[in-house]
């Protein structure tokens, strides 16, 4: 995976963003199958998570239970504009 820089942060973004706009009422309402789709994004090495606020409602949610097992170790930058 590549990575960039944000701005000024010292933040090394994924070059690649997982999209969850079409977890939930709009898409896929199987949690664990959202969950499974957000690790599998982390295990790739992606760190970029748009999660706009115009999305279903839970993709915050689901957004957070995918984090569960990594505790304060996962690091996502989650996109909400």
């Amino acid at each position: 995976m590549e990575y960039r820089t944000l701005g000024g942060t010292g933040l090394k973004i994924s070059t690649h963003c997982l999209g969850t706009m079409m977890f939930g009422a709009w898409g896929n309402s199987d949690i664990d199958d959202c969950v499974a789709t957000i690790n599998a994004a982390i295990d790739a090495g992606i760190n970029f998570v748009d999660t706009a606020d115009v999305y279903s409602d839970g993709v915050r949610s689901v957004t957070g239970v995918a984090c569960g097992p990594w505790g304060a170790a996962c690091r996502l930058a989650l996109s909400a504009l």
